[in-house]
Formats: structure tokens, C-alpha cells, sequence
């Protein structure tokens, strides 16, 4: 067997396996290949609503989005500055990274709402309760649709949240 064949072989066997619930560890590197499923949290619904009101506040455009914000203007959530899970928005298309320039930082930091972003914070649009995530990427949506409410849960009050000041 020559090396494409193998590699072919490899892919085929890393693609068949990545949907596993325990996920199968590469023949060619070692690293673990998983399918992620990740639900829209409370969290990440909090962090929507306040990105939302900053961005209407700022001047929100519903043709492009909000304006951008840096991630050290963003309130404390889970102990971090937007929480550990407000980038996983990206993968159901609310919110959007500004290119990054500068090549000696992971990412630039910057952040903004997309139209999809504020109409589920505002409560007029649903949306499905997880993404599949590969390698970094989202692979697919999955779930029920639900609401900014439900995503939520118990622990929030949307009119209470939507109601306090962005800043």
C-alpha cells in the first residue's frame, strides 16, 4: 500500500469514527476526532442580550449588525469577560469576529451581533438548541428550536435582563 492509500485509508477511518460518542483517535497523530454537540446556554443567551442592548445603544445597523466591541468591554460572565461559551455564538450565525491583523494574536478580540444575532435576542426569531462542532467548525445545527427565553432556563428573567442598562 503506498502512502496516498493509507492517508485515503486514514481520513475514511477518522471521518467514520469522529461521530462516535467517544470519538476515535487519529492513525496518524494521536489526537482524539470528536463531533461536539454544544447547547445554547443561559450564558450565552445573557451575554446575547447584553451584546444586543450595547449594540442598540451604539448604533445598531440591521443591514450589517452592531457595532464592533472589544471583548475587554464585555460584562463578567462565568468569571470571564462575555463568559467561557459567548464565542460559540459564531456557530449559529449571532455574532461575528473581526478579522485578526495582527499575527503575534490568536484572534482579534472583536466582536459584533449579527442581524440573526438580535432578532434571537429580541425574541422574534428561534433557533436550534445545539451545534455539531469539528475541528472548529460547525458541522450542523441540531435540536428543537427554541427561544431566547427557554435558552435562558430558570436562572434569568428576560424582561429583567433586557430592561438593565448595557454599559
Amino acid at each position: 500500500m503506498d502512502n496516498s492509500t493509507s492517508l485515503a485509508v486514514a481520513k475514511a477511518t477518522v471521518n467514520h469514527g469522529k461521530n462516535d460518542r467517544e470519538g476515535i483517535t487519529c492513525p496518524c497523530c494521536g489526537q482524539l476526532c470528536k463531533v461536539y454537540r454544544r447547547r445554547l446556554n443561559s450564558a450565552m443567551a445573557r451575554f446575547l442580550i447584553w451584546l444586543a442592548r450595547y449594540s442598540m445603544d451604539q448604533g445598531y445597523d440591521p443591514n450589517v449588525g452592531g457595532p464592533w466591541v472589544r471583548m475587554d468591554r464585555f460584562p463578567i460572565i462565568q468569571r470571564r469577560p462575555g463568559g467561557g461559551d459567548f464565542a460559540k455564538l459564531r456557530y449559529w450565525g449571532m455574532i461575528e469576529e473581526m478579522d485578526n491583523s495582527d499575527t503575534s494574536k490568536r484572534s482579534s478580540g472583536v466582536w459584533r451581533i449579527t442581524p440573526n444575532g438580535m432578532s434571537f435576542a429580541r425574541g422574534n426569531m428561534p433557533a436550534p438548541e445545539a451545534v455539531l462542532v469539528y475541528n472548529n467548525e460547525c458541522e450542523g445545527l441540531t435540536g428543537a428550536f427554541i427561544s431566547i427565553r427557554i435558552a435562558l432556563g430558570t436562572k434569568f428573567n428576560y424582561d429583567s435582563l433586557w430592561s438593565q442598562a448595557a454599559v
